[in-house]
Formats: structure tokens, C-alpha cells, sequence
């Protein structure tokens, strides 16, 4: 499943990002962008990090016969 970013509705390729913003204990703003909106974001200071997208896939517990 692609990933789509919720700032410029373009398909993300690479990296996900999550940009936050919080005033006051409030969030105003939690969002998953592309790399190139998670750059503007950090010039207009707002808080980002890494999204681990890779789809989780649980460890089998039983041995394979």
C-alpha cells in the first residue's frame, strides 16, 4: 500500500515523515508528508521524525516442518 502525502497529495517515495505542532499541550498539527514537504516544514521550524512505514509482520512462533 503507498503512502500518500497528506500536505502536497503526492505519493511517497523514500521516506514518511510526521510533522507535529503543539501549543499550550494542544495539537494543532499532525500530519504524514513526503520528504520534500517534511524539508519545508523544518524550515518553518516545526517539529519532524521519521515514520517507520514498513509494513509490520509478526515473527512466527512456530518452527517451519
Amino acid at each position: 500500500m503507498a503512502l500518500i502525502c497528506e500536505h502536497c497529495d503526492q505519493m511517497i517515495v523514500g521516506n514518511a515523515y510526521r510533522v507535529t505542532s503543539e501549543e499550550d499541550g494542544i495539537i494543532l498539527l499532525d500530519m504524514i508528508v513526503c520528504s520534500i514537504c517534511a524539508m519545508e516544514a523544518k524550515q518553518l521550524q516545526l517539529h519532524t521524525e521519521v515514520v517507520d512505514a514498513a509494513p509490520k509482520i509478526p515473527a512466527s512462533t512456530s518452527a517451519i516442518n
